[in-house]
């Protein structure tokens, strides 16, 4: 797992079917005091988490199991 915070919504007009429905994230990796370490990713939202807000991000088979689709490109 990684620190994140949200730093915007992404949106997009053409998407993977496994993906259609799933609100696209970008974050910033934190350390636990908050300091950026400029990295950044885009994160698939299931919990409705806004800009500014801190989360934890997770990758791999952890990814696919918490978004329950064997379809999506995760």
């Amino acid at each position: 797992m990684k620190l994140a915070v949200v730093t915007g919504q992404i949106v997009c007009t053409v998407r993977h079917h496994g993906l259609a429905h799933d609100k696209l994230l970008m974050v910033e990796m934190i350390d636990p005091q908050g300091n950026p370490d400029g990295q950044c990713a885009v994160a698939i939202d299931n919990i409705g988490a806004g800009t500014g807000e801190w989360v934890l991000l997770v990758s791999g088979s952890s990814a696919r199991q918490a978004h329950k689709s064997e379809t999506s490109p995760v």
